[in-house]
């Protein structure tokens, strides 16, 4: 007599299999968080011009934690600003912070919406990027030495 094998026990197995791997890679992958504090923020409007460097380029980027965009990029942009092959600055502006949204204080830079990259060159703003595909473009193209505003 055949004995026919126990799918219910075949599936149970594939599937904690799948889920063991899941987790390893999550456990394994790098995540970085807009708090961290290596990032460098925009404190306030008044002295920001003091952190835009004179020579070589610079990378704004305006984002919100409620915005679902943002929190898709987050891995991206964060791993950038830490760690990138041209050693690129990169401020984090939230635009949800109080000290960065005061009656006295004004961004220098219009933007649309979240996110949004402002590039800048020698100290002067040459390109600016909204949403999350040229955001990503940009990037590899900074990493890989290419860009071309």
């Amino acid at each position: 007599m055949n004995k026919q094998p126990n799918w219910i026990v075949i599936l149970s197995i594939v599937f904690i299999g799948l889920v063991g791997v899941l987790g390893l890679v999550n456990l394994f992958s790098e995540s970085y968080d807009y708090d961290d504090p290596e990032m460098v923020h925009v404190e306030n409007w008044l002295t920001y011009s003091a952190q835009v460097p004179q020579e070589g380029y610079m990378v704004l980027y305006h984002y919100s934690e409620s915005c679902s965009f943002c929190t898709e990029i987050q891995n991206d942009i964060l791993g950038f600003a830490s760690s990138n092959p041209n050693n690129i600055p990169v401020l984090l502006a939230d635009v949800n912070d109080p000290d960065l949204r005061g009656s006295e204080q004004f961004s220098p830079i219009q933007i649309s919406g979240t996110p949004t990259v402002t590039v800048y060159l020698n100290g002067q703003v040459i390109d600016q990027k909204v949403g999350t595909t040229p955001i990503l473009d940009l990037i590899d193209d900074l990493n890989a030495g290419t860009y071309t505003p």
